[in-house]
């Protein structure tokens, strides 16, 4: 199916990614017991090779043996000596049965290779049974991951591992797990006080309704779902959003305490927790009821996709064989020459190259003049044309500017101070902003990158 035919069939949109959240939590519980079994694999052979039987060889055996033989004899001299003064019988004693201590010591060296050898048997066991769990779950990932790709997500581990790593700092950031363990420790503490109590009111033990709704808030900001997802669009582009969805709690005064304490700090955390690389926008709504906070990522020309190229092509040549009442193109007919029109495609072909490589380079000058002045952009795309470039910018917060007109005025005059041309334009909108800037016109030590007027396509266009 095409990607309309897939937009249509699951109703996608951007903040509708299916499988994506699923996704997203299996990935992170494989890559958490991938880590917990390298680690306890590692321990067991370690303790496996530190606790192995150790060979002294042959020849240390006979000497132990006849070390021992000899003491044992010089033990049972002093025992007879200290028998006979006492008036006792050394024959009796020595011929009373007994226990062979070699006996008893192979037994219990018999006992606990046995025991050793079980743990060790089931130790094991558990080992390859955890593994090939493992196995499962990453097999369950890469059936997810194909999933979304048949839906044309693109880039699913990398940005599914992105959205891992962006949870934990903006959990971290928040402090929200600290939080929640300063509470449960508060209220633990008080428990454990009142039981001791004795005048102590019972009905005061557990948590009190504010610390409820506080710990309710909390526990859905542990479970928010961050989403980082890559798909083309119907304009044939290719764009990174990034979502952060919270599910209310089920109390009004929990639901309250979210909305007053945290929700209002989730975007700039988020921003902040992507090096500023994207800002989240203001709180939205989902048709369940749960909140989100989505931002623009990078938005590129999809490069798989040639149909604007192939068409665009097929018209040039169409119209370059098409017959003319005059000639375009320097021919001779009828004996006579006729110069024609000269032809600057190539030229131009080249110049544009070189203003695109102008305008890219100008970006980072443009964000810096943007947010220098108060305004949050995020650039979306530019477009060299005839004899300027053209900026497009997306911003997620809505601009709040005093004198709106006066600060466009004032920004696009620093950029031409900046860059050293003039005319550069700039106009805010509600949710963009637009930036055309004049190309190097071939003055000074400039280059020109503006585009020749080819005449033979202004004849074409009007006389056919």
């Amino acid at each position: 199916m095409t990607f309309e035919e897939v937009k249509e069939k699951y109703h996608l949109r951007n903040n509708v990614f299916p499988h994506a959240a699923f996704g997203v939590k299996l990935l992170g519980f494989v890559k958490k017991l991938f880590v917990t079994l390298v680690i306890l694999t590692l321990l067991y052979v370690g303790a496996l090779l530190f606790l192995r039987p150790r060979n002294n060889g042959p020849q240390n055996k006979e000497q132990n043996i006849t070390t021992s033989k000899q003491v044992s004899d010089d033990q049972k001299g002093i025992l007879d000596n200290i028998i006979t003064s006492l008036g006792g019988d050394t024959n009796k004693v020595n011929t009373q049965p007994s226990v062979s201590k070699d006996t008893q010591s192979s037994s219990s060296d018999t006992e606990a290779h046995l025991i050793n050898f079980d743990v060790r048997k089931i130790v094991t066991i558990l080992l390859k049974l955890a593994w090939l769990f493992e196995g499962f779950l990453a097999l369950a990932y890469l059936s997810n991951l194909l999933k979304r790709q048949r839906l044309y997500e693109r880039n699913v581990l990398k940005n599914d591992l992105q959205a891992i790593k962006l949870k934990k700092r903006i959990l971290k950031n928040l402090k929200i797990r600290e939080q929640k363990n300063s509470i449960e420790s508060r209220i633990n503490k008080r428990d454990k006080r009142l039981k001791n109590s004795k005048d102590a009111d019972r009905s005061d033990l557990g948590a009190t309704v504010e610390e409820t709704y506080t710990l309710e808030a909390l526990e859905q900001m542990l479970n928010i779902t961050v989403l980082v997802n890559t798909r083309q669009n119907s304009e044939h582009m290719i764009e990174t959003i990034y979502n952060i969805l919270v599910s209310p709690p089920e109390s009004t005064g929990g639901q309250s305490e979210l909305e007053q304490k945290w929700l209002g700090k989730l975007p700039d955390t988020a921003s902040k927790a992507t090096g500023y690389k994207v800002y989240f926008g203001e709180q939205r709504s989902t048709s369940e009821g749960n909140y989100y906070f989505q931002a623009i990522g990078d938005r590129i020309n999809d490069p798989y996709y040639f149909g604007d190229k192939i068409k665009e092509l097929q018209e040039r040549k169409e119209s370059f064989n098409y017959e003319h009442t005059m000639p375009y193109r320097s021919i001779e007919k009828d004996g006579k020459t006729y110069v024609g029109l000269k032809d600057h495609s190539a030229e131009n072909e080249k110049r544009k190259r070189e203003a695109k490589r102008w305008a890219d380079n100008q970006i980072d000058v443009l964000n810096e003049m943007l947010r220098g002045n108060g305004i949050k952009a995020i650039f979306d795309k530019n477009e060299p044309q005839a004899t300027t470039a053209e900026f497009y910018f997306n911003i997620p917060e809505e601009v709040n500017v005093k004198g709106i007109d006066r600060a466009e005025k004032m920004i696009a005059e620093k950029i031409d101070e900046k860059l050293q041309c003039n005319g550069t334009t700039l106009n805010l909108g509600l949710n963009s902003a637009f930036i055309s800037i004049p190309l190097p016109n071939g003055q000074g030590n400039s280059a020109d990158y503006r585009q020749m007027i080819n005449n033979e396509d202004v004849l074409r266009r009007a006389f056919g």
